[in-house]
């Protein structure tokens, strides 16, 4: 199942060649994961930290880029789980050009992130009702 987040790439994510600049792609990644909180697990992404005391860091991530993206791009990013453990997931994040073949993306990459509690910063699992809908979401995809 692939979460799909559009927008636009703002002109102060280009380098001075018009080429976006590599820090920004990660940030691409992280709104389509943010978006997929809010659309898909109806929670706002703050109240996973504020609410539930539940942090997320990074203790993976790669990307591969594959060609380049430019300032005033359209661009889907595609945001899949492709791991999903007791205590970290992992992502795949795909990004694409308005007009891209969908076996031609731009760039490529995956995310691990770990549960934690803020206050300890202790691993922990992830919770249940936020596992159940996440399953749900991609049960519908089979």
């Amino acid at each position: 199942m692939v979460y799909r987040y559009r927008m636009r790439v703002p002109f102060g994510d280009a380098d001075h060649a018009g080429l976006v600049y590599y820090p920004h792609i990660f940030h691409y990644f992280h709104l389509a994961y943010e978006d997929f909180f809010h659309e898909i697990l109806e929670m706002p992404y703050q109240d996973f930290f504020e609410l539930r005391c539940v942090g997320a860091p990074i203790v993976h991530s790669e990307a591969e880029f594959l060609r380049p993206l430019r300032h005033g791009d359209e661009i889907e990013v595609h945001a899949q789980v492709l791991r999903m453990g007791t205590k970290s997931w992992t992502w795949r994040f795909s990004i694409f050009r308005e007009g891209d073949a969908e076996n031609e993306p731009r760039v490529v990459g995956t995310i691990t992130k770990v549960f934690v509690h803020m206050a300890t910063m202790k691993s922990q699992p992830l919770e249940e009702d936020v596992r159940a809908k996440v399953e749900a979401w991609l049960a519908q995809g089979t």
